[in-house]
């Protein structure tokens, strides 16, 4: 075979070839690199209608409903906490005692640079923001989102309550 005469037969056989791994690695590559260190709190509900938790000096409190439409039960009505640990990919109820004890960071971004995303597009690499807007949208998903990686997590939720009703509380420090 005469490489010399053949060089441009080869090259455009090639070349496509090399553009559709590296494409394929800039976008898998990063998902390998998504190793979230803080766990956080979250609870689902509707916030207008029960009672509700916020972070004050780094501890969770209670902030009561004030609507006073509400009735007396949903008004007295602690919501569910859950605890998501990113070692396990996964989470687990716990009480509002053992929450108090925990120090929290109400900020949107964890101090390892995650941000919190549910239902939205999930960025899938350098070049997803090209092509149709950037990466896919799953309505019932919650990601971890940082670093040019994006890490779907698994999180417990109650049957009949939708993603929407996610209600992200705060990150656990150290």
């Amino acid at each position: 075979m005469d490489w010399k005469k053949n060089f441009p037969l080869i090259l455009g056989l090639v070349l496509p070839v090399v553009m559709v791994l590296f494409i394929a690695g800039s976008i898998l590559v990063p998902r390998f690199f998504a190793n979230p260190a803080y766990g956080f709190l979250f609870t689902w509900g509707q916030n207008s209608v029960r009672n509700t938790y916020d972070v004050q000096g780094g501890r969770l409190i209670l902030v009561p409903v004030s609507n006073a439409s509400v009735r007396r039960e949903a008004a007295e009505e602690m919501p569910r906490l859950f605890r998501y640990d990113p070692l396990k990919d996964e989470s687990e109820e716990i009480s509002f005692a053992d929450a108090q004890r925990l120090t929290l960071s109400k900020f949107a971004a964890s101090p390892d640079g995650y941000v919190i995303r549910t239902g939205n597009y999930y960025n899938d690499g350098i070049f997803s923001g090209l092509f149709y807007g950037g990466g896919y949208r799953d309505y019932n998903a919650i990601a971890l989102e940082g670093h040019g990686a994006v890490k779907r997590i698994t999180v417990s939720r109650p049957d009949s309550v939708s993603i929407y009703n996610f209600r992200f509380v705060g990150w656990i420090l150290p």
